[in-house]
């Protein structure tokens, strides 16, 4: 009899005070809502590591009433119920708790997988090994364009693909993406000189910016027309990564080879 195959989803705790990080961490933004390590803040990086792992709708946040505002606009992308608050910060064993009985009621059974917002993963490259020692398939998003996004990093990615048999598992639109900063996002705090930064722009459902190296604003440019008529065209994955390859890189490559094993995919591209 075959073991029944129950969904798994991740749920993020993120409700601590940050007291050991005091005086730069406070009850209202304590250290996993706090850009430590890096760009994004810890909170941001927990959930952008479990996005080749877990759907959206998959992934749920444990955080105080005080905290749930500032969640919310770190992490747009998830759905309003996927903020859990707790009546009372009781500690870990209780936040567990409430996250278990949530997931109960909505989906019965389930794996649940509980991960602290505050960890700093550096080994990336162990991180996708031990996941796939698990049995667990990657699916991974990219987020190449940015203001502080170098032409070396974008090229990096896919070196990156390579040495790690990702190419096939990576959508090629994950490789033209660029940050979207809408309303109130937390980038937009604090009193930092913004440069990069445009004005709000309605159509777009947020604010424009331009990179400081216009070379990486044309790169992004010619590379997202280069995608857009490689999938209209119905062209195969593996070509569309050759040629996105050599506009970041014009250095010759060998050809990259074909994954050991399918990974499923969305019939349609084009999603972050």
């Amino acid at each position: 009899m075959r073991e029944p195959r129950f969904a798994a989803h991740a749920v993020i705790l993120a409700g601590g005070r940050g007291t050991r990080f005091w005086p730069r961490s406070r009850a209202r933004t304590p250290k996993q809502l706090l850009s430590i390590v890096g760009k994004q803040t810890m909170l941001q990086q927990t959930a952008e590591r479990l996005a080749p792992l877990f759907t959206a709708s998959r992934i749920w946040v444990v955080t105080s009433d005080q905290q749930a505002p500032a969640v919310r606009r770190q992490l747009p992308h998830l759905r309003r119920g996927q903020i859990l608050t707790e009546p009372e910060g009781r500690n870990t064993a209780a936040a567990i708790g409430l996250a278990a009985a949530h997931l109960m009621r909505q989906s019965g059974d389930a794996l649940m997988a509980v991960l602290p917002a505050d960890h700093y993963i550096a080994q990336a490259a162990r991180y996708l090994r031990l996941v796939r020692a698990a049995g667990i398939d990657l699916r991974p998003t990219l987020l190449p364009y940015t203001p502080w996004a170098r032409l070396r990093d974008v090229a990096e990615l896919f070196d990156f693909a390579v040495r790690h048999d990702l190419i096939e598992q990576i959508d090629p639109v994950q490789y033209t993406l660029r940050l979207l900063i809408p309303p109130g996002s937390a980038i937009l705090e604090g009193d930092e000189p913004r440069p990069w930064l445009g004005k709000l722009e309605p159509d777009q459902f947020g604010w424009s910016w331009t990179h400081p190296d216009p070379r990486v604003d044309e790169l992004w440019r010619a590379s997202a027309a280069l995608a857009k008529a490689q999938a209209e065209a119905g062209a195969d994955a593996m070509d569309t990564f050759r040629r996105l390859r050599a506009l970041a890189d014009a250095r010759p490559h060998a050809a990259p080879r074909r994954a050991s094993r399918k990974v499923a995919r969305l019939t349609e591209p084009w999603f972050c």
